[in-house]
């Protein structure tokens, strides 16, 4: 392994200086990162752009925060980090992803279809990739199912698509796209304006599934918290409508029949009910019926809820604990007219069609 390892440092031109060094702690449970440009015609696209030509550039850092052993990754701009700063691993979530791994690697029992949902800005993104990454250390492949019209993984906002990996994810989605086995074009970021289009889409894509190879299904980050539940049915009855965004969740649950659910959440957030195999089952969707719990009368004469045994998915509760977890990026927006007066009631008629700019300001506005 020194010898392999030695011709691939003397290879991009690392210093014998500091190849000395590298191998003298280098043994068989180390890993070679090799850097390579980002030359894609992505990368070249954002560059050409004059506000973002130093999107790549190593920020300049007051005093040098390397040490000798840092040689190749200081040649590269980068830098080391304190442990606190990277990918904070819960317990509970080192301890799902065991779980999943171990499901992903027993045979006999099918291919496990995984199914993660959670609030916005919870780790969603993070914890697919985390995953994908250590599946692809013992599988082959794998196949992912996008089901975030706003922000997708492989694929343009405004698609469902699903997708064959069978290369881990290391950067951003604009560095890994690649053409999905199969994909539908859905035309919006949001689906709340036709959610029957919406699960019949996610309906036609997953029939691109074989059901060879494990399964991850990404949904979107539907749900804030109960306050948000609470007040979105106010508007329900409201309108007359029946909508709602965990109800159209449990409506996706429905569909795709995952054998495991990973349910994201936060600390210091009002928990959404856990969407268990049975409150799934007795609860009625956006577009689907709850099955009730079938009844006996009690010896006693009082009556008693039973279940029939029927299949369904694993709940894994996974926490988040990395700071700003389930925290939304804007909060609020302040509407500004300017070059005339408008009045209150008039303002969202002046906004219809002529939005120029959004800014962030330092203070409150009142």
């Amino acid at each position: 392994m020194k010898v392999e390892a030695r011709a691939l440092l003397r290879a991009h031109f690392v210093p014998q200086e500091a190849r000395g060094r590298l191998l003298k702690s280098f043994g068989p449970d180390c890993s070679l990162l090799l850097l390579e440009q980002l030359d894609t015609p992505e990368a070249k696209f954002i560059l050409s752009h004059p506000e973002f030509s130093q999107i790549f550039r190593a920020k300049k850092q007051d005093a040098p925060p390397f040490i000798p052993e840092d040689t190749v990754l200081a040649s590269a701009g980068l830098g080391r980090l304190e442990p606190s700063s990277g990918l904070l691993v819960s317990q509970s979530m080192h301890s799902a992803i065991g779980e999943l791994i171990h499901a992903c690697q027993v045979e006999d029992e099918g291919c496990p279809v995984i199914l993660v949902c959670g609030p916005k800005s919870i780790g969603k993104s993070t914890f697919n990739r985390y995953l994908m990454n250590l599946l692809l250390n013992r599988l082959p492949c794998l196949e992912y199912l996008e089901c975030d019209l706003g922000q997708p993984e492989f694929n343009p906002p405004g698609c469902i698509s699903l997708v064959d990996v069978r290369e881990p994810l290391l950067g951003p989605p604009f560095s890994h796209q690649r053409p999905p086995r199969k994909m539908a074009f859905y035309g919006d970021i949001s689906c709340e304006h036709d959610t029957e289009r919406y699960l019949d889409t996610l309906k036609y894509v997953l029939g691109g599934y074989e059901r060879d190879v494990p399964l991850l299904i990404n949904t979107m980050g539907w749900v804030k918290g109960q306050r948000e539940i609470e007040s979105f049915h106010i508007v329900i009855i409201r309108w007359g409508r029946l909508a709602g965004l965990l109800l159209l969740l449990i409506d996706v649950i429905r569909l795709l029949l995952p054998t495991h659910v990973v349910q994201l959440s936060a600390e210091d957030f009002k928990e959404l009910p856990l969407l268990s195999a049975d409150y799934i089952r007795t609860t009625a969707g956006l577009h689907t019926r709850g099955k009730p719990s079938l009844k006996r009368k009690h010896p006693g004469g009082s009556w008693q809820g039973t279940h029939t045994p029927q299949p369904g998915h694993q709940l894994l509760c996974v926490q988040a604990n990395f700071p700003g977890a389930g925290v939304p990026g804007i909060g609020a927006v302040a509407l500004k007219v300017i070059h005339v007066d408008v009045a209150p009631t008039h303002i969202l008629c002046s906004l219809n069609a002529s939005w120029v700019g959004l800014c962030h300001l330092p203070d409150r506005v009142p």
